[in-house]
């Protein structure tokens, strides 16, 4: 289910970053522009740094698609 490719892709672009050093800037730049969007938008990324909340969601996206889930091991 895993991409390698895209992984790739991801560790060469923060690669580049680091390398760079246009991180900090860039992230200043994201940062002013993230502000415009809604303060309820905020509360729910907030949200999924609960365990509680993330466990939660994963237990019902099993339920609900078991077909993803691993067979058991006898």
């Amino acid at each position: 289910m895993s991409n390698p490719r895209l992984a790739l892709l991801w560790a060469l672009l923060a690669l580049t970053l680091a390398a760079s050093g246009v991180n900090q800037a860039l992230f200043l730049v994201l940062h002013h522009a993230a502000q415009s969007l809604p303060a309820v938008l905020w509360r729910l990324l907030s949200m999924a740094g609960e365990w509680t909340l993330v466990v939660a969601l994963l237990l019902w996206r099993a339920a609900r698609l078991p077909e993803l889930l691993p067979p058991p091991s006898a």
